[in-house]
């Protein structure tokens, strides 16, 4: 399902709550079908500017406000990240600039790659920027996982001596407990793209996919590990779904993640 938006005793007053975690990597986020070209460089976007032409989604059209909304934040993003590149949107570099043709560019740019014709388009934001980013939402996807499994929990132990006579604590036996588990995970994918207005080509692409999940987990039982046998999932009650993490949140999370990717200062 998906959707843009901007979605044994069984006690189920045992309910553990809701954990949501949106899943970042420690390290550079990956760029998926990435190209980047040599020319491409710090140096040359940090004298030539950056510039965000905008944001759309090829899942629903964005309201003027969500893309203007959506440009700000992207912009905000390259500067926390690339605090030495000088970055604006394209309509505060040149507020004639908004009118019927950016419209008009991300109707296309929802649709797939911009026309070549863009770059006529863009030459009076030349001198604001010789580079600009295009964000466009690709996909928004919601899933529902429900699952019973064994978790391992703290064993309780017994004091004991070994052969030295000093004093241990030896595990009892492996205590686990049996949980079933309500998740919603979400997954956005947002592809970006870099074109260069004085050598009139694109000099970065890529997509960048981010997920998170919230989760109801209820304990069914508590005992020795492997001694509960099998246990289907039955019909989920209503309710036992948590809504989906907040797809906007993905989506910054996804700008933060282009913007690690740009090129750093040598």
């Amino acid at each position: 399902m998906s959707r843009h938006p901007w979605f044994l005793c069984r006690a189920w007053a045992a309910i553990a709550g809701v954990a949501c975690a949106v899943l970042l990597s420690a390290c550079t986020t990956p760029v998926h079908e990435g190209f980047t070209d040599p020319s491409f460089t710090y140096p040359l976007v940090r004298s030539g500017g950056l510039l965000v032409g905008g944001v759309a989604s090829s899942i629903d059209p964005l309201p003027a406000r969500i893309a203007d909304r959506e440009a700000e934040l992207l912009a905000a993003a390259i500067r926390s990240e690339r605090p030495g590149l000088p970055v604006q949107t394209a309509t505060l570099a040149d507020p004639r600039f908004a009118a019927a043709g950016q419209a008009a560019r991300l109707q296309a740019l929802a649709r797939g790659p911009l026309p070549p014709e863009t770059y006529a388009a863009l030459a009076p934001l030349r001198k604001a920027g010789r580079f600009v980013v295009y964000a466009r939402l690709e996909n928004d996807a919601v899933r529902q996982e429900h699952d019973i499994r064994e978790h391992d929990l703290p064993d309780p132990m017994r004091e004991a001596r070994d052969r030295k006579g000093k004093r241990i604590l030896v595990p009892l036996y492996d205590r686990a407990e049996l949980v079933e588990s309500f998740t919603t995970r979400r997954v956005v994918d947002v592809r970006y793209t870099v074109l260069d207005l004085d050598a009139r080509r694109e000099v970065w692409s890529g997509r960048i996919e981010k997920s998170a999940e919230a989760s109801n987990r209820v304990t069914l039982a508590e005992g020795e590990s492997g001694s509960f046998g099998y246990v289907a999932p039955a019909v989920p009650p209503p309710g036992a779904f948590p809504p989906p993490p907040v797809a906007g949140r993905l989506i910054e999370a996804a700008h933060r993640g282009f913007a690690e990717n740009l090129p750093e200062a040598p």
